[in-house]
């Protein structure tokens, strides 16, 4: 009967810890989404922090350093557009036509992320560093945008 006592108990006390566990774990996940799933119908993304991975639209980036203020479009080169509105300090890597992942709030009727990470996507192919013409962009939008 002892014995009993003890494994119930155990298995309540574990049974505890994992659903803690797990509660607060969901708290803390961040979901990787591209341009054209962010606007599913039946996707809910109002009021959590996501992630939005695209390629930085030529043409589209505004920079304010007095207030820290980044702005650019971020595509998928099918008819998905989002506005990013960034503070703080871009990456060094960070240019048009580049691959980007922002971290942020994403408002569905003003097609606007609010980020508040900004990271770069650059293709793992090593290329020799005075080599910059031969940066292969087909490779690098397939790797972003998984086409």
């Amino acid at each position: 009967m002892k014995k009993t006592k003890w494994i119930v108990g155990s298995l309540v006390i574990v049974a505890v810890v994992v659903a803690l566990s797990l509660l607060k774990l969901d708290d803390n996940i961040v979901y990787f989404y591209t341009p054209r799933e962010v606007f599913a119908p039946d996707l809910d993304v109002w009021g959590k922090n996501i992630k939005i991975g695209g390629m930085v639209k030529v043409g589209s980036v505004q920079k304010d350093m007095a207030d820290m203020r980044l702005t650019f479009v971020m595509t998928d080169f099918k008819g998905h557009d989002i506005v990013v509105q960034h503070r703080g300090t871009p990456p060094d890597l960070f240019k048009e036509g580049q691959g980007v992942v922002t971290e942020g709030y994403f408002d569905r009727t003003q097609k606007t992320m609010q980020s508040h990470t900004l990271m770069v996507k650059h293709s793992e192919e090593y290329r020799v560093p005075h080599d910059t013409e031969m940066q292969n962009k087909e490779l690098l939008i397939k790797s972003i945008l998984g086409n």
